[in-house]
């Protein structure tokens, strides 16, 4: 029994362990592994031009040659264009030069370190501007097609030699990134694969272990001989075939609500109706679903999604093998229920209570 049970639950569960797999795998990988970046952190000036590709570095920007492109948006509120990124030259290993990507925030340094740098270049200062250097922290990325293209634009690329094509890395650095996403998104996105990783294994781990069944063993651990019990329950779930879900024995009722293998005494067991939902989708009619609605002493309901014949078969079934639970529904019975359990189990054997909530029945 429990181990046809345990594959009912990895058929529950299997589609969603798959799921959460796939997408804490798609979570890191849309990162582009950035958080194995992190530990690896590295000066850029360190690096050989050859090993630059991928790398999470640290780098002092000491001088921009130029800007080759820019973005810029608009808003409602904001109707003129407002640059929100810009992208520069700047040199790299002994002659090489690459691509520097900076967001709205650091525009001001890029700026003031882009006309310095430029004054040196044209012999208006004898040295650079110290006090203009900044430091930042990104990951060096190929470069789009589009930045690409205005790259090369900017320093006549298509005249070039061979060689000194050669100079031009088709790479630049973007400040704030942790791989191919900027440093928040990427630890949102790692810590998000870490929850669908644990979840996924979670559940694969309790269908394995029939975690999804405790309710069994419990129930029959409060006989006071489990083994029998479960060797007597396990007897008559081999010999009897369930109705609706349902398997009524002399004492209790079992059932799956999902991946979880239910048990409760009919003692336990008090309510039993029909729910049929109405589906619309713009003020037309869709559809009907339905379930068998259970409640037990807890005032727990468990709502059993079924077919309309599937709901007819259930609540004839336990008429027939649960007398004691009460059928059908109406607001009178629901907030007996609610309020008065005690009245309520006497609905049955108190002809003077049936008739205050039955009188109305629906």
């Amino acid at each position: 029994m429990l181990e046809t049970l345990k594959k009912k639950s990895m058929k529950k569960v299997i589609v969603w362990v798959v799921v959460l797999y796939i997408a804490a795998v798609a979570c890191i990988a849309f990162t582009g592994l950035g958080i194995a970046k992190l530990p690896t952190k590295t000066d850029i000036y360190d690096l050989d031009v050859s090993e630059l590709n991928g790398k999470y570095v640290t780098a002092d920007i000491y001088f921009i040659y130029d800007y080759y492109a820019y973005t810029t948006q608009t808003s409602k509120n904001n109707p003129r264009p407002t640059t929100v990124s810009k992208e520069y030259i700047i040199p790299i290993g002994e002659n090489e030069f690459m691509g520097l990507y900076l967001p709205s925030g650091h525009l001001t340094k890029a700026e003031a370190l882009m006309k310095s740098s430029q004054s040196y270049l044209d012999g208006l200062t004898d040295s650079l501007d110290e006090e203009k250097i900044f430091t930042i922290t990104g990951t060096i990325q190929p470069m789009d097609d589009e930045s690409l293209k205005y790259f090369h634009e900017s320093v006549g690329y298509d005249e070039m030699t061979d060689e000194e094509k050669a100079l031009f890395l088709p790479y630049y650095l973007r400040q704030g990134y942790l791989g191919r996403t900027p440093e928040g998104a990427t630890y949102v996105l790692t810590v998000a694969a870490v929850v669908c990783f644990i979840c996924a294994t979670v559940m694969l781990v309790r269908a394995l272990t029939g975690a999804y069944q405790k309710d069994i063993i419990k129930f029959c651990a409060a006989t006071g001989n489990k083994e029998q019990e479960l060797e007597r329950m396990s007897t008559y779930f081999e010999s009897a075939q369930p109705v609706s879900g349902l398997r009524i024995a002399d004492n209790w009722i079992m059932f799956q609500e999902g991946a979880h293998t239910r048990i409760w005494s009919l003692d336990q067991f008090v309510w039993a109706y029909k729910k049929s939902t109405e589906h619309r989708r713009n003020g037309i009619k869709t559809g009907t679903t339905y379930s068998t609605i259970i409640c037990n002493t807890a005032k727990r309901r468990m709502e059993l999604p079924m077919s309309e014949k599937e709901v007819t078969d259930a609540l004839n079934y336990i008429a027939d093998n649960a007398p004691a639970v009460v059928l059908g529904f109406n607001s009178k019975l629901d907030k007996m229920y609610r309020n008065d359990l005690p009245r309520f189990q006497r609905i049955l054997i108190d002809p003077e209570v049936a008739a205050e909530v039955f009188e109305q029945q629906q």
